[in-house]
This record gives C-alpha cells, sequence and structure tokens, in this order.
C-alpha cells in the first residue's frame, strides 16, 4: 500500500462559539432497502460482517469539546455476531456517555438497546491503574440484521487528532468532521490513503469522506496499527510554515526554554547528588549512582500510580526531589538536570516508542513524539539513558526505544539515532537439574537468571503478584503438563531491588513408574520455544514485528540411577537464519551425568511477509531438533 505523503495547510474560518453549537448532531436513519437484504460483501463475499458507515463529529474548540461517534454494521454469518458485542475504552477526563444502539432485522423490525443492556466492564489493569470500558451486546441479533450505535466521549482539545480510516473488516463508508479551535493553523496528512480523500470546507469545520476500505487482515505479531492501517491526521501549528524545517527549528528551540526553566531550579537534586558528585570516580560511575539512586529512591508513577502524587503540578526539578516522584519522563528528565550538574552536555530527546509507531520529519507536528529520554555526551559520543523505565539496566534502553529517531532538545534541532539493541545485551538463562530415582521418583530443580533489558519486562510482569500467588501460578502451570507433579519450592529473588540478574528458582517431583523398567525412553520437557505461537500460520500478509533481541541459554543435567546408563547420546544441531541461531549439544561431565545445552541468539526485528515461509521452515527444523528423547538401559551386571 502506497503512502499519501502529501501534506496541506488548511485556513480555519473563525467561528463564534454560538454558531458551533448549531452543529448538526448524529441521529439514527433507516438503513437503505438494499443494506437490510444483503446476504455478503460483494467486494469480499467471504467476510462475516462489514462495516456500512462509521461516522464522527469531533468537536475540538476550547468552549465545548467532545466527540461523538455513530457506527453501523451489517452481520452476515454466525462468525459475524462476535461484532454485535461491543467494548469501547472509557479513559478519566474521556468518559463514554449517552450510549444509544438498536439491532434492525432483516424485516425492518428494531429492538432497542438499553441501560439494562449496557455494563462497566474492566478492561485493563496494573497494580495501582485500572482501565474500564463500557460493553454491551446487542438483543436479538442474528445473521443477517443490521447493528448500530451512537456515543459521546468527552475529548480535550489537542494538536493531533487521528482519524482511522481502516479497520479490521470492510467498511464502505467513512466521515469525519472536525470542528477545529479558532486559534491555531491546521493542517492534514494522508497515511496510505488514497490522494483523493483530501478534507472539504463545510459549514462547520471540514469533512473527510472515505469509501471502500478493505479490511486489514490482523495478525499477531505485526507492525503497529498506526504504520499499516489507513489514517488521516490533522494537527494544529501556532504560525504556518514555510517547510519541516522551519518547523522543527521553532519545536525544538520551544522545548528547550521549556525544559531550561524547569531545569532552573535544581538545588535540591544538586544535595541530593552531592555525596556522589563528592566521590573521587570517573563520571561514567557517577552517572551510573544517579542512574541507580533515581530508580531505587523515585516512586515511578507510570508504573504505580498514587492519585495523590499524580495529581499535583510540579513545574521545577526540585519540586520533583521534594515528592521524590515522577513519571518515565520527568525522571529522565532529572537524569538530564544531574548529568548537568556534572558539566556534561545533555538533553531531553523526543522519540516514538516503536510499539506504537514511526517518526515523520515531514509531520510538522511535536505531539507525534511518545516518550522522553535522556541523552548524555560522554567522551565525545551520545549516550542514551532511560532511568524512568521500571527496572531497566544503566547504560541500556528498552526494545521499543532502540533503533529509533531521537529529536534533541537544544536551540537547534538535532536529530540522531538511538543504537540497536543487540542479543548479547540480554539473556535468559535456564539450568535444569533433573535426578532419576530407583524408586520411580523425579525430582526437578530449575535455576532460572534473566540479564540485561529482558529482565526490566519479567520484572514489570511480576511486580503486580505476591510471591504466594506467584507460586500458585507455577503450581497450576505444571499441574497442566502432569497432573501428578508436586511444586515443592518456588522462590524470586531481587525482584524488587533491581539487582542483576533476576532469579527465579523452583523445585518439584512426582513418581514415574517406568523409572523402574529395563529400558527407559525419556522425553525432555524443557526446550519450549519462547515465541511457539510466531509460526502458526501458513501464511502472513503483514510483516512479522517481534523486538526479540537476546541470548536464551537452556541446559539440563540428568542424574541417572547407578545401573543405568545411555545407550547413544542424541546428535547435535547447529543451524542459522540471520534472524536466528540456534546450536543444540549433548555430552557427558565429568561425574557422568547427561548434559544437553541448547543456545538461541534472537536478533529479530520484522521480517517481511515475503521472507515468512523461509523462516516458518526454519522453526520446524527448531521444533522438531528440541523434541530430545533419552534412551537409558540398565547395565549389564559384571561376572
Amino acid at each position: 500500500m502506497k503512502m499519501n505523503r502529501c501534506m496541506i495547510l488548511l485556513t480555519v474560518i473563525l467561528l463564534s462559539g454560538a454558531f458551533l453549537c448549531e452543529a448538526k448532531k448524529l441521529s439514527f436513519t433507516m438503513p437503505a432497502p438494499e443494506e437490510l437484504q444483503m446476504t455478503n460483501n460483494p467486494a469480499n463475499p467471504d467476510e462475516s460482517a462489514m462495516i456500512l458507515l462509521r461516522e464522527s463529529i469531533i468537536d475540538d474548540t476550547f468552549k465545548s469539546p467532545h466527540y461523538e461517534e455513530h457506527v453501523r454494521i451489517k452481520i452476515f454469518t454466525s462468525k459475524g455476531l462476535e461484532y454485535a458485542t461491543v467494548e469501547i475504552p472509557s479513559f478519566k477526563n474521556n468518559e463514554i456517555t449517552d450510549i444509544k444502539g438498536r439491532t434492525i432485522g432483516k424485516d425492518g423490525s428494531i429492538i432497542e438497546l438499553t441501560e439494562q443492556h449496557i455494563f462497566d466492564k474492566e478492561w485493563s489493569k496494573g497494580k495501582k491503574f485500572k482501565t474500564k470500558a463500557k460493553s454491551f451486546t446487542f438483543p436479538g441479533a442474528e445473521p443477517g440484521c443490521i447493528v448500530e450505535y451512537i456515543y459521546h466521549r468527552r475529548h480535550q482539545p489537542r494538536y493531533l487528532i487521528l482519524l482511522p480510516i481502516q479497520d479490521e473488516i470492510y467498511t464502505k463508508e467513512v466521515r469525519y468532521l472536525l470542528i477545529p479551535t479558532e486559534h491555531y493553523s491546521l493542517g492534514w496528512r494522508g497515511f496510505g490513503l488514497s490522494p483523493l480523500v483530501q478534507p472539504e470546507r463545510v459549514e462547520y469545520g471540514f469533512l473527510v469522506v472515505a469509501k471502500d476500505i478493505p479490511g486489514l487482515i490482523s495478525e499477531d505479531y505485526s507492525p503497529p496499527d498506526s504504520m499499516v492501517k489507513a489514517t488521516g491526521i490533522f494537527f494544529y501549528t501556532d504560525k504556518r510554515y514555510n517547510s519541516s524545517e522551519e518547523f522543527w527549528t521553532d519545536a525544538a528551540k520551544e522545548a528547550f526554554d521549556k525544559y531550561k526553566k524547569i531545569m532552573k531550579k535544581d538545588s535540591a537534586l544538586k544535595t541530593l547528588t552531592s555525596q556522589i558528585r563528592g566521590e573521587k570516580i570517573n563520571n561514567e560511575e557517577k552517572l551510573k549512582k544517579i542512574y541507580q539512586l533515581l530508580q531505587k529512591d523515585f516512586h515511578n508513577l507510570s508504573y504505580d500510580i498514587i492519585e495523590s502524587m499524580a495529581d499535583e503540578t510540579r513545574k521545577t526539578v526540585d519540586d520533583f526531589v521534594k515528592c521524590r516522584c515522577g513519571f518515565q519522563d520527568d525522571i529522565n528528565m532529572l537524569f538530564v538536570s544531574a548529568a548537568k550538574s556534572l558539566n556534561l552536555p545533555g538533553y531531553i530527546g523526543f522519540l516514538v516508542n516503536r510499539d506504537e509507531g514511526t517518526f515523520h520529519k515531514e509531520l510538522p507536528s511535536k505531539w507525534q513524539f511518545t516518550n522522553a529520554i535522556a541523552v548524555v555526551k560522554l567522551d565525545d559520543s551520545y549516550r542514551f539513558f532511560s532511568p524512568g523505565t521500571y527496572a531497566l539496566p544503566y547504560n541500556s534502553l528498552p526494545g521499543s526505544f532502540s533503533d529509533v529517531t531521537v529529536m534533541m532538545v537544544s536551540e537547534k534541532p538535532e536529530f540522531v539515532t538511538t543504537p540497536a539493541s543487540q542479543s548479547t545485551d540480554n539473556q535468559f538463562r535456564s539450568d535444569w537439574k533433573i535426578i532419576l530415582d530407583t524408586d520411580g521418583m523425579r525430582k526437578i530443580d530449575v535455576h532460572t537468571a534473566v540479564k540485561g533489558v529482558l529482565q526490566a519486562s519479567w520484572r514489570q510482569n511480576l511486580q503486580d503478584k505476591q510471591e504466594n500467588q506467584l507460586k500458585k501460578d507455577k503450581g497450576e502451570e505444571l499441574k497442566k503438563i502432569n497432573p501428578a507433579i508436586t511444586l515443592d519450592t518456588y522462590t524470586v529473588i531481587n525482584l524488587n531491588e533491581f539487582e542483576q540478574p533476576l532469579r527465579i528458582e523452583y523445585s518439584y517431583y512426582y513418581k514415574d513408574e517406568s523409572l523402574q523398567a529395563e529400558q527407559i525412553i525419556y522425553k525432555i520437557p524443557l526446550f519450549d520455544p519462547i515465541e511457539k505461537d510466531m509460526f502458526l500460520t501458513p501464511r502472513r500478509n503483514n510483516a512479522l514485528c517481534i523486538e526479540e533481541r537476546h541470548t536464551d541459554v537452556n541446559t539440563i543435567e540428568i542424574v541417572l540411577p547407578e545401573n543405568y546408563d545411555i545407550i547413544e547420546l542424541p546428535r547435535n544441531v547447529t543451524t542459522s537464519i540471520p534472524a536466528i541461531k540456534y546450536n543444540l549439544t549433548f555430552s557427558k561431565n565429568d561425574q557422568g551425568y547427561i548434559v544437553a545445552e541448547r543456545i538461541v541468539e534472537w536478533n529479530f526485528d520484522c521480517l517481511p511477509a515475503a521472507q515468512y515461509l523461509e523462516a516458518k521452515k526454519f522453526w520446524s527444523l527448531i521444533e522438531r531438533s528440541d523434541q530430545i528423547t533419552f534412551v537409558f538401559t540398565k547395565k549389564e551386571k559384571s561376572k
């Protein structure tokens, strides 16, 4: 799909508040008779449903900002009934209200959606942060019917307004009406759209209409929706610019002046870091200690929200030091300020998180940035830091911040690229010791160690649960493998101290009568591919994207009963493709124990769809190699 990169600057005609209030409201109308009688989508007969109409009004004025949307869906098959259940996320300051809906039968009969059909549902949950959704299922929905709904959302005026044009199913028509604020210049950019899709000046604002949009095939591990879905963007600028370069010069200078004021009052931070700054160690060691101080002593509101802290207004570095708290970007800003106190060149850097999209320099909007990181010049090179990322090690970046464009905040803009992460920077190691006893018992000890950026994501996933809950979850996981398994011990080490590596140790046992036989056929349950669901489909339409840059090391040590030995060691396997290196070896150690070692180096980013089949065949080879079977037999008695 070619991207329409045409940028248009639009003239905003000043409209009075009273006039804007007269803008039309969305309402239901009867579908056309041919829509009621449709039995499939002529453009794609295999689809289970299609969107007949999606229309939205975005009032972006400061007087009465709101968002209103009307969606009408035709359901063709039983599978399409999944679209008769709707969940609309509701956020603080963007609550959902005034939901109306109805089901229209093929004969034109109508069943109204009532309050009894609408529920509040927990949509996502963190340790201290929850998101709810309005959920409802249309009454009387069946194949052949039409369902439609209208809702209002509180809308905060913003500088960047995204208009999703494409959905996962075919859309017959999309209509967006933007009522812009009169205070700024307005621009437009289309991505993945026909050049014919352009804003039209209408009575109330600007109207964007697109028709006959094919559904985007939804696949796991695809690039972010913002990179592949057809999207329109309205954006505001403070004034009209002749080029994007002119815009970024202004944007960088504006941000520089803003952060200069914030960092001006930093006496409390200097006091906090005075002991470190006074130590007779090099700047590298000082930066590392300051980094650890900010991670351990400051409450990170991005991962553990406390409303009383989050709602306070903080205008200077010292304000954040006083509360010992801050969001991710705030803590990164404090690190820049601390670097400056060491007389090192330090900068705030703006970037677009790779999980959310990509930076478009030709799009003159600073609101496309999603995150701020710290950039410090040390030994004549730029170094990138994010102490505000939970548990992230010093001198590293999360995968979503790697190999992306960064705009450094200075009086003149400078764009640099963060380094790509390497598999050697992160390691997952799992060491198993399996003891096979003649009484029929299998005893297994597992020691897992996670290092680098990888351990940061593990800590984030584990932090919401107490250790007794983690032990319970592991026990249930093992029971699914074999109901006879009993989990004996389970311990997480260094979970909250941020010391590396993060270690997880557990042991379990169960009885296996086959261990008393003359010959033991033993299949190892260890080598479970980390992303085994990456290659389940026969083909792909989108690139296969997953940030996997780490090394997995798995070892098994098998302790046999004294009167048993292995007939023959399995063969070693070494193979690779550019993104994955695989090595599996077998040996006996000095104690005579059987040792299997598996090392996989991942340098995986985005695999083009055309290369998917080759990678799938490679992965099938790995899966076959991982299915290891040992054959042990009793030793012959010496005469």
